[in-house]
């Protein structure tokens, strides 16, 4: 036997003498439990400070209705300042020749490329996206930047066709 396989071996065989069998099984169960409950508390403090910089967490609260628009502005200013922001699709006209085409040859050979193809294509889409979240949202904000619920926003259109049939 090899010096290691002794050591493993010996380690089983303390392990064994020392521990009961319930304990054998709930050990494991607590180191999890434990190391699991590690991430709420990682989680809250990352919501503390949240760096709207490196990744684009705009494109995430767009998707929240309970998002406060402002804050959804500033998490997509603060995302391209000092990026330059992806083309639209009126601005790649006769560009298609240049684009990487997602075959196997291009992804065994020019992987990099490609993912970063794809990573402008994702942000383009998002960037076009947020311009039409912005047209949508911008009549049912309310002062303090959250948005109306559809609820608020029903009511709103019914006092405003009361206020034309009543004319």
């Amino acid at each position: 036997m090899i010096l290691h396989e002794k050591f493993q071996v010996n380690l089983l065989i303390i392990f064994e003498r020392v521990c009961p069998r319930s304990a054998r099984f709930c050990l494991p169960v607590f180191i999890c439990l434990f190391f699991a409950s590690l991430n709420p508390v990682k989680a809250q403090q990352a919501n503390a400070s949240i760096d709207y910089a490196r990744y684009p967490y705009w494109i995430v609260l767009m998707d929240d209705p309970k998002a406060n628009f402002f804050e959804v502005q500033k998490a997509f200013d603060a995302f391209w300042a000092g990026k330059q922001m992806p083309p639209e699709e009126n601005d790649i006209i006769g560009e298609q020749g240049k684009m990487l085409k997602n075959t196997y040859f291009n992804r065994l050979f020019n992987a990099k490329e490609l993912k970063e193809q794809q990573e402008r294509e994702q942000l383009a889409f998002a960037c076009k996206r947020y311009r039409h979240w912005v047209l949508i949202t911008e009549p049912y904000l309310l002062p303090d930047g959250t948005i109306m619920s559809p609820e608020q926003r029903l009511i709103l259109w019914q006092n405003h066709l009361s206020e034309l049939n009543g004319k």
